[in-house]
């Protein structure tokens, strides 16, 4: 019976072992779960998410997942192809921030924006702030998600403790209909979200994220291009809504550029062609990301 060793034996990237235990061996020899990976596609989609970028005068931002694997040729893939580079990613755990930062990413492209997209545990702001201090000394920063005052409060009160404070760049997660996490955008309580949100010295609204994780379960580009242009539409609202609020507020001052606007997951985001821009009429309340 064919064996391969344990994944914890590969959570150093080690490109090497893997190849000396995986290749040559059937795909029944593999443990579970495990997913093999078409390099040819996976370059050519790489390529399309940046022409569809370029297509749409946007900026992207490419999700180092753990799913991804340790192959860093393939992230460079992602941040850099013969069409357009990024410098921004978005992650969903501490370690992921981790390889980003350590596993000498910096060589393949620089990165200077790092989303932590995920709702921030409290017990997290320790190594996020380490974080954070450690891509500022790089010319970047470090993004999180905000979406209940509780968490304002708290930054407060933890930057109130610290001997040089700071303010927190935060996108602020939006409810798309998942309703896993997010602001749901009814205008007042949004808008007094807002003033709230405004008027805090822990915090500095970089933009607005929405991603509607259902669009994995889409079957066709049509789907995908009528969720994209919602996921479009909700941040470009919601900002309008932000807007109204910074231009009554003592504290407009606080944002003197344009939000950005995050879209997409993977599916709605690969929707990024020249025929769904044609669906968003409207100029846009921020610059748009996807």
């Amino acid at each position: 019976l064919l064996q391969t060793r344990m994944p914890m034996h590969f959570l150093n990237p080690n490109k090497d072992a893997l190849v000396a235990d995986l290749v040559g061996k059937p795909f029944n020899a593999l443990r579970t779960p495990a997913y093999i990976m078409d390099h040819v596609e996976f370059t050519e989609n790489c390529r399309k998410m940046h022409t569809n970028a370029r297509d749409w005068r946007a900026t992207s931002r490419y999700e180092r997942s753990s799913m991804n694997g340790i192959h860093f040729q393939r992230t460079r893939l992602q941040l850099v192809s013969d069409i357009g580079r990024t410098s921004a990613v978005v992650v969903s755990t501490l370690t992921e921030v981790l390889v980003v930062m350590h596993v000498n990413l910096f060589r393949l492209s620089p990165i200077f924006q790092i989303l932590y997209g995920f709702p921030v545990g409290l017990n997290k702001l320790d190594d996020l702030s380490a974080l954070h201090a450690e891509m500022a000394r790089c010319g970047g920063t470090v993004h999180i998600l905000l979406d209940h005052l509780d968490l304002e409060k708290f930054l407060e009160e933890y930057e109130r403790a610290q001997e040089l404070p700071k303010k927190w760049s935060m996108f602020i997660k939006m409810n798309g209909g998942l309703k896993q996490a997010g602001i749901i955008p009814e205008p007042v309580s949004f808008k007094a979200f807002m003033r709230r949100v405004f008027a805090s010295l822990a915090i500095s609204v970089f933009g607005f994220y929405t991603h509607t994780g259902y669009s994995y379960g889409l079957t066709s580009l049509e789907e995908a291009t009528s969720q994209l242009t919602g996921e479009v539409c909700l941040a470009h609202d919601t900002a309008a809504m932000a807007i109204e609020v910074l231009a009554e507020s003592d504290n407009r001052e606080v944002s003197n550029q344009p939000f950005v606007l995050f879209v997409g997951s993977t599916p709605t985001a690969l929707s990024v062609t020249a025929e769904a821009k044609l669906k968003i009429t409207s100029t846009l309340n921020g610059t748009l990301e996807v």
